[in-house]
Formats: C-alpha cells, sequence, structure tokens
C-alpha cells in the first residue's frame, strides 16, 4: 500500500517534469537587430524539434549563465569585439539535480567577433553540439523563434 503510493507520487512528479521540460522559450519573437556602435551581435539558437524536447541546458557565454536553452528558441549577445565562448549545463526536468552531480559545464565553441558583425551559432541537442552556421542560414532557421528568458 505504501509503495503503490509512493510510486503513484512519483509517476506524478516525472509526467509533470516532462509537462513542464516540453514547453519551449516563451519570450519575444524574434526580430531581427543591428549590433550597438562598437559591438558584435551573437545569436544562439535551437531550433525546435521532438528528439529532445524534454532537454534543457543552461547557456553560459565567457563563463556567466545567461539563459534557460530550451526547445525552439534563441538568445541575443551583445559583447565586445574577441573571443566568445559558449557552454552549457544540462538541465531535465526533475533529475537536474543528478545531471549536476555528473555533468559540469560543457564548453561547446569559442567565436572570434568584430565590431559590427552579427553571427549565428545553432545548438544542436543530438550530440549536445554549437555550430557557427551562414548568416542566411541563421537568419532563415531563427525565424519564429521566441527568445529564451
Amino acid at each position: 500500500m505504501q509503495l503503490t503510493k509512493i510510486l503513484a507520487q512519483m509517476g506524478a512528479t516525472i509526467s509533470l517534469a516532462l509537462l513542464v521540460g516540453c514547453s519551449g522559450a516563451g519570450g519575444p519573437a524574434f526580430s531581427p537587430k543591428a549590433p550597438e556602435p562598437g559591438t558584435a551581435l551573437v545569436y544562439f539558437y535551437r531550433v525546435e524539434r521532438s528528439i529532445g524536447a524534454v532537454v534543457k541546458l543552461h547557456l553560459s557565454v565567457n563563463g556567466t549563465r545567461v539563459a534557460m536553452v530550451t526547445n525552439g528558441g534563441y538568445y541575443d549577445y551583445s559583447t565586445p569585439p574577441g573571443n566568445v565562448t559558449f557552454s552549457t549545463r544540462l538541465k531535465m526536468g526533475a533529475f537536474s539535480w543528478f545531471n549536476s552531480l555528473i555533468q559540469g559545464e560543457r564548453e561547446l565553441l569559442t567565436v572570434n567577433v568584430q565590431a559590427g558583425e552579427t553571427k549565428f551559432v545553432r545548438f544542436n541537442v543530438v550530440g549536445a553540439t554549437a555550430v557557427l552556421v551562414p548568416n542566411s542560414v541563421g537568419m532563415e532557421q531563427i525565424q519564429g523563434l521566441r527568445r529564451f528568458e
């Protein structure tokens, strides 16, 4: 009887975590903008996919946590010229405490940017990789995505 109650509570907790994990980015829809004078603009985005939809990641830029990467969203990062390093830490629903024990911050990509430049970095859940894509590809793929909060 007690075991049944515990299993039912665990099932409800996991179901709720998966439902919450399925929600994508909830910020404003993408609208292109120009970099501020003397800075570069880097868009980090994740195309919406059903594979890995519940996977969330903490996004850090140059060692500072800036956003939660969810399914189908983007983050715009204004930066001075130079190297910009993107890294993530896995977060997956109710098990994030366990994941943080077994996986630390993972460096994905370093991009060198110049003042006035705009660059696009696409995150892929499968393989947990990030790639610099041509601006034309990034601009096409980021349309309709919402900003990570």
